[in-house]
């Protein structure tokens, strides 16, 4: 992944601390554009200013080398992109970033109109016929410099992050929000609101009229036509399919990765289809211990698993000490001291320093299954009350980036480490909407038509029906924050991590 943080027109201070915010979003390069020409730096602290309008981006280079930003006549581009079809679409290429920007721009350079509105309504259309071919993951901004333009996208779940404030005529785009909150606050700016950008979604602001227009990607993403399948032996050949093809476009090439393992029935799926495959990696967990509390069912389960199936695992164990120091950061670094949230974030961010020791750039998670197959109470709730599982699904899916994705984008990056989620495939997850609710859920079990598929990969009964345990609990962090809160005197985990802002 990479960063991107660019402003247009806003009268604010922006200098190198802001840009350093977003530093371990990307290490490789870091370029920066003033519109009239562009830089290109092997270190944040070698930019000495930072112009008023500006595009900057940071480098986390996976598939190949290509400072950011891009020019071509008068658009300028920066993306956070892993394009994984690139190569289909254009022949001998060799980056995704340049496949991107040439499809998008190739669309819009033919458009010469004088009628403003039809000059937006026809470059957004334009982007999405574009995007529509696209299979992959990104956040970009894209300046047409001629027309004062500014298009920025997201990839189809928000998978990629980006956040933006507008205001007459004003434009602060970043990929994370505590960058645009740090330049207002340094610049006595009060009133501001911060918007998240919505996966699935493009948007036009125009510069000269203080107007911004959005459009939607694919406009069929979410849709449920009732005609559901009920073909089991049809239903698990063709998740096989998807599931190894969404597993083989993620991993990436000559480059280190690994798998937040846990030792659930979705990681463990992963980890058995990415051995089968032959690949070489190493699962990584992470947990509290402590001598009053009992060992971390996610260490125990995931130890096991691996050790009885000759795989390489490593565990970071976190002491009271380590969440002590480190509790406060993680809460800043997410933005956020929701409990859940929290907790979740706290072994993420753990795992993935044991990971950067290894030089690992990309770990593999299994985030997206309980939507696809109906893996949470809620669920079943709608299921007992007679309701459309596959439309709660949905909901889930619109939600997940706000609830899920961003957090462990920002925390993963924090230690520059790229995130990959098989189940957060767009062939995979459309067709999940297509599978039947009883194939899915009942009252003795839930995502059913997973665990069938899963023995294919997973030969031990245990692991296979085991019950899902949140991150924050089958971690025991959450104990450990409960711990840790009666420590420091406070009545509730709730009031505790609220004082941590």
């Amino acid at each position: 992944m990479c960063g991107i943080l660019a402003n247009f027109n806003y009268n604010v201070k922006i200098n190198k601390k802001h840009l350093k915010l977003i530093e371990n979003r990307g290490l490789d390069n870091f370029g920066i554009t003033d519109f009239n020409e562009i830089k290109n730096y092997f270190k944040v602290d070698k930019i000495h200013e930072v112009p008023n309008n500006f595009i900057f981006h940071n480098l986390h280079a996976i598939v190949s080398q290509v400072n950011q930003p891009i020019l071509k006549k008068y658009f300028y581009f920066a993306t956070n992109c892993e394009i994984y079809n690139y190569k289909n679409l254009k022949q001998n290429a060799n980056s995704d970033s340049l496949v991107l920007f040439d499809l998008l721009t190739s669309s819009l350079l033919p458009l010469k109109l004088n009628d403003r509105d039809e000059l937006i309504k026809q470059s957004l259309n334009a982007l999405k016929i574009e995007l529509n071919k696209v299979d992959g993951v990104f956040s970009f901004i894209l300046y047409n410099k001629r027309d004062n333009l500014v298009f920025i996208a997201k990839d189809f779940f928000g998978i990629k992050p980006m956040k933006y404030a507008f205001e007459n005529n004003n434009l602060l785009i970043c990929s994370e929000g505590k960058v645009i909150e740090k330049i207002f606050d340094d610049n006595n700016i009060n009133n501001f609101d911060i918007n998240n950008l919505d996966g699935n979604k493009i948007i036009c602001f125009d510069l000269n009229n203080n107007k911004m227009c959005d459009e939607e990607i694919d406009s069929n993403l979410y849709e449920v036509n009732g005609k559901y399948i009920k073909d089991e032996n049809k239903i698990l050949n063709e998740l096989d399919n998807l599931m190894v093809s969404s597993i083989k476009k993620r991993v990436p090439k000559n480059i280190k990765f690994g798998v937040l393992f846990s030792g659930g029935i979705d990681s463990t799926l992963i980890v058995m289809i990415l051995k089968h495959l032959g690949y070489n990696f190493v699962c990584y967990n992470s947990c509290f211990a402590s001598d009053d509390m009992r060992v971390s069912p996610d260490f125990t389960f995931a130890q096991t698993f691996c050790k009885e199936n000759n795989i390489e695992f490593k565990s970071n164990f976190c002491t009271m000490f380590n969440l002590k120091k480190n509790i406060k950061t993680v809460a800043s670094i997410i933005e956020d001291v929701d409990p859940i949230k929290l907790g979740v974030a706290l072994p993420f961010y753990f795992v993935s320093q044991l990971a950067k020791k290894d030089s690992v750039d990309v770990l593999f998670s299994g985030l997206g299954s309980e939507e696809c197959f109906a893996g949470y109470s809620r669920h079943l709730d709608i299921l007992n009350a007679g309701g459309d599982v596959n439309k709660e699904c949905i909901e889930g899916f619109k939600n997940i980036q706000f609830r899920d994705l961003y957090r462990d984008d920002l925390i993963l990056m924090s230690n520059n480490i790229e995130l990959r989620l098989p189940f957060l495939d767009k062939d995979l997850v459309k067709y999940s909407f297509l599978i039947d609710s009883s194939l899915k859920i009942n009252d003795e079990q839930k995502k059913i038509i997973l665990r069938k598929y899963a023995r294919k990969y997973i030969k031990d009964e245990l692991f296979i029906n085991r019950k899902k345990l949140g991150a924050q609990y089958g971690s025991n962090f959450d104990k450990a924050i409960i711990k840790l809160a009666k420590e420091k005197g406070f009545k509730s985990k709730k009031e505790f991590v609220n004082s941590l802002k």
